[in-house]
């Protein structure tokens, strides 16, 4: 199904840019120079019919609701939830019910003095009696309440802080997804853009084939000069064929990074021109409090600074209350055991303090406290990560963005020459030879121009990232 899917995904693709390629060749073309395009009325159709048209912001919004890592991240809050709600209820009243039905099949028995019953008996004489029915069935109801409990406080602003730290990391990984969504859709571009020239590259190519074939019927070009335009002519129909896969696996890597079945069928809407590259955000100033990054590493301070007081706060009593109830039967006829019932009932308070439990305590304590201090370091490194960051991003982008409009100047350049070449070869001042070097100058500087192109747009992506301007 996928390789189906392929096959009618390269069709689409070919049916958006070769054809409109192909209509600019005026002249029939000669057997061995046509390029095999896709029909009207064929299966590509149906296929152009049932892809689906994402820009930028549709890719975000399928990925947040459908990527693996937003689903785990969103269960992780679920969870986090849950466990501020059972931290709660550690300090509301508990209640157990416990009942119990039991046959003494053997009754104990204790022996008593007979005289006890018997003033005539002898006073040595002992009689085995049984305090105990053959049958008993009880129940007892109970309540708890804790009243002081020096961790469960800390653990009530622990769970909280719990809960705001998986907030944030949700947050994260929407960022993460967003820079990693917006990096596969750029390369898409790029891999259009790519399939673009390459296309105009075949145009170009064949327009010249055919006007050399022409000029050899007439006695004005040798046969080499034909055999190489044919050479370029199949070298630039493998590069078409090159980009137009190119464009396949960027897709795939897309549907993977949005979480879309790679069975479906995908189309990004957008050009590379629609993305801004001259404006450079300001890097001044270091944007801790915009990194989730940052504010993740601060919760985790906290969380620690929490862990610590709560390893301190088992140095304290605990103090809890308790309410009970029950009622037991008690008979040898399993009939009549209900006949007579004897309640029970008390309350009290317990209090519990392990004033020494080995150092086991004091121990603790100090391992929390020296966690809280690598924290401490973690968030310092993390600020110190944050400013590298910039300014490594920052002058990628520089350096790209350089590089790309140099490319651009020198693909502009090579096509100049290309023309100049092509209008002396067409007047008889140059050769075949020079015409071939200007065509393969021109297909590099355009080869360069992309690959400048989409590094650009990726050290666009990392410094916008580094600079915190993903928000969740």
């Amino acid at each position: 199904m996928l390789k189906f899917n392929s096959i009618l995904l390269i069709g689409f693709v070919s049916c958006l840019y070769v054809q409109p390629v192909a209509a600019l060749v005026k002249q029939p073309q000669p057997a061995s120079a046509l390029v095999n395009l896709p029909q009207k009325g064929s299966k590509n159709d149906t296929a152009r019919q049932n892809v689906q048209n994402f820009t930028l912001q549709q890719c975000l919004d399928y990925a947040y609701l459908n990527q693996d890592s937003m689903k785990n991240a969103r269960i992780d809050l679920k969870i986090a939830r849950e466990t501020v709600r059972e931290t709660v209820g550690r300090g509301l009243p508990n209640l157990n019910l416990t009942s119990g039905v039991s046959d003494n099949l053997i009754t104990p028995k204790i022996l008593f003095p007979e005289i006890i019953f018997n003033p005539k008996a002898d006073p040595k004489a002992l009689v085995p009696l049984s305090f105990v029915q053959q049958y008993q069935v009880t129940y007892t109801a109970q309540a708890t309440q804790l009243i002081f409990d020096a961790s469960y406080l800390v653990g009530l602003k622990a769970a909280a802080v719990v809960r705001n730290l998986s907030i944030k990391s949700l947050n994260r990984t929407k960022i993460q997804t967003t820079v990693q969504v917006t990096k596969s859709y750029y390369n898409v571009l790029a891999s259009q853009e790519r399939f673009k020239l390459a296309s105009a590259a075949v145009t170009r190519i064949v327009k010249n084939l055919n006007d050399i074939r022409a000029m050899n019927k007439a006695g004005f070009a040798e046969l080499i000069d034909v055999q190489r335009s044919q050479v370029q002519y199949n070298n630039a129909v493998t590069d078409r064929k090159q980009a137009m896969n190119g464009i396949l696996v960027a897709l795939l890597a897309l549907k993977f990074q949005i979480g879309m079945p790679l069975d479906d069928l995908l189309a990004v809407v957008g050009q590379v021109n629609d993305v801004n590259l001259t404006e450079l955000a300001d890097t001044t100033s270091l944007p801790y409090a915009d990194r989730i990054e940052y504010s993740l590493n601060e919760t985790q301070v906290e969380v620690t600074r929490l862990q610590w007081r709560n390893a301190k706060a088992a140095l304290l009593p605990r103090l809890s209350a308790f309410a009970n109830y029950g009622e037991a039967w008690n008979n040898n006829t399993f009939s009549k055991i209900f006949s007579i019932g004897f309640p029970s009932s008390l309350i009290g308070l317990q209090f519990s303090w392990n004033f020494f439990d080995g150092g086991q305590t004091i121990h603790r304590i100090n391992e929390s406290r020296y966690t809280y201090e690598k924290a401490k370091n973690s968030l310092h490194n993390t600020q110190r990560g944050i400013q590298f960051q910039v300014q490594a991003s920052r002058l990628g982008y520089m350096n790209n963005l350089s590089a790309v409009q140099n490319q651009q100047r020198n693909r502009q350049l090579a096509e100049n020459v290309y023309k100049s070449a092509k209008i002396k070869y067409t007047e008889g001042l140059g050769s075949n030879l020079e015409l071939s070097d200007a065509e393969i100058n021109l297909e590099v500087a355009e080869t360069n121009y992309i690959n400048s192109l989409l590094n650009v747009l990726v050290s666009k992506v990392d410094l916008d990232a580094a600079l915190g301007n993903f928000k969740p």
